[in-house]
């Protein structure tokens, strides 16, 4: 009975050490010259009921205000994640502001960034590596003013009924499908991953949501100093 107990306790220890995201196993060697990481606006997939009301001109402005503040909150996440004593990041971290600057002086629009090589963005920025990302939801946020974002009116009467409201015979919580990525821009490899479904909770405010995705990658990004 006693060793059954020990063996148990042993498992479920092993079970809550045990990593649920991805580090390269040449990590440190591969990133030994790293000093910049972008990261770039994260890839929406909405696979909720498309509003009646909105244009398929004023979705697509939805998505991509979307696509930015989660980039905007990743970036500010990462940035929190080292107050208080915590570990620091050996690398530095371009401002958001300048990444998505550089896209769009090279012609790029947000939705073009998602599905473009990311190594041939790395390069164009300027930096060691990139952070790309995409959201999979079925719920729209409509709530964006805290990240700097105006949607207009159009927009948000659109959403009527669905931004940020619980809809009818929702359940309690929705799903939230993460895909976190770090890529080498020397060599294309994958130097992080993290892929998670999260349970959100449909009273959770647009930041929340956001914030709550960021920061389960936040606490697990590398390139922290050990002490």
């Amino acid at each position: 009975m006693k060793k059954n107990t020990f063996l148990a306790i042993t498992l479920l220890v092993m079970a809550s050490c045990a990593k649920n995201y991805y580090v390269n196993p040449m990590f440190d060697q591969k990133t030994s010259a790293h000093t910049v990481v972008a990261i770039l606006p994260y890839k929406m997939i909405n696979t909720g009921k498309q509003p009646k009301n909105m244009t398929e001109q004023d979705l697509q402005k939805l998505e991509e205000a979307e696509s930015q503040a989660f980039q905007t909150s990743l970036y500010d996440q990462i940035l929190k994640s080292t107050r208080a004593g915590k570990k620091p990041f050996r690398v530095e971290f371009q401002s958001v502001n300048i990444t998505n600057s550089k896209l769009i002086e090279a012609g790029y629009t947000i939705r073009d960034t998602w599905d473009k090589d990311p190594t041939e963005l790395a390069k164009l920025l300027g930096v060691d590596a990139v952070v790309k990302s995409s959201v999979q939801k079925n719920r729209y946020l409509s709530d964006l003013a805290s990240f700097g974002i105006d949607l207009g009116t159009s927009v948000l009467e659109g959403l009527t009924g669905l931004g940020g409201v619980t809809p009818v015979n929702a359940t309690k919580t929705n799903d939230v499908m993460l895909s976190c990525d770090l890529i080498n821009t020397l060599d294309g490899s994958t130097l992080y991953n993290l892929s998670r479904n999260i349970s959100v909770d449909w009273s959770y405010s647009t930041k929340q949501v956001i914030e709550d995705v960021n920061r389960r990658i936040s606490r697990t990004f590398p390139y922290r100093v050990e002490k």
